[in-house]
């Protein structure tokens, strides 16, 4: 939906601002959060935020990747994305091995938070019409093929058995699997293995 309101609005930077300030925000906020329905919120506003930015930031990606080479863009993005995924984590770890606590170390995110944002502005100045970079090619298609569809279908069975690490943290945490201080690490684990190409 976000993607679409930016291609015909052409505010590509407005969305990705807003989405961006929802998602950064929402983290560093868990730090204040005092009860459990607050601390849901917070991070349904999390991927809520990232939903927003998201495709119109892969929108960009694609009138910049004439420059440099779609694959490069989208793989450079791709990668310092799974790099913060996984250095925030090891943050987090690194604050609780020390005797730290999670609003700590959910605070000191607030650091990460402003330098990102700090960027996206810098970003916003010197590139104000990112679709001025390059024009996409017009496609035009009627309806969609068989191909279309059992790929939605392949889609969707793996939506639907996604577990989500915070579910999975949950049981670690519950099951006294691992240390609470450690599960952190394993989150950072599976970022880094998910950046691997």
């Amino acid at each position: 939906m976000f993607g679409f309101l930016a291609d015909r609005t052409g505010r590509y930077w407005l969305t990705i601002i807003v989405g961006y300030t929802i998602n950064l925000i929402a983290v560093p906020a868990l730090a204040l959060a005092g009860n459990l329905p607050m601390a849901a919120a917070l991070v349904i506003a999390e991927r809520a935020g990232r939903a927003m930015r998201k495709p119109p930031v892969e929108a960009m990606l694609s009138y910049s990747g004439g420059h440099i080479g779609h694959g490069w863009a989208f793989g450079l993005y791709e990668a310092l994305d799974q790099a913060g995924a996984t250095l925030g984590p090891l943050v987090m770890s690194l604050i609780l091995l020390m005797n730290g606590s999670y609003r700590l170390g959910y605070s000191l995110l607030l650091v990460s938070a402003i330098l990102s944002m700090t960027t996206l502005f810098v970003a916003r100045h010197y590139f104000p019409k990112p679709h001025d970079l390059e024009k996409p090619v017009g496609l035009s298609a009627k309806g969609y093929g068989s191909s279309y569809w059992l790929y939605m279908a392949a889609a969707g069975c793996i939506a639907a058995g996604y577990a989500d690490f915070a579910l999975i943290g949950y049981h670690l945490q519950e099951g006294s699997i691992v240390s609470t201080d450690f599960i952190p690490i394993f989150y950072a684990i599976a970022m880094g293995v998910g950046s691997i190409p």
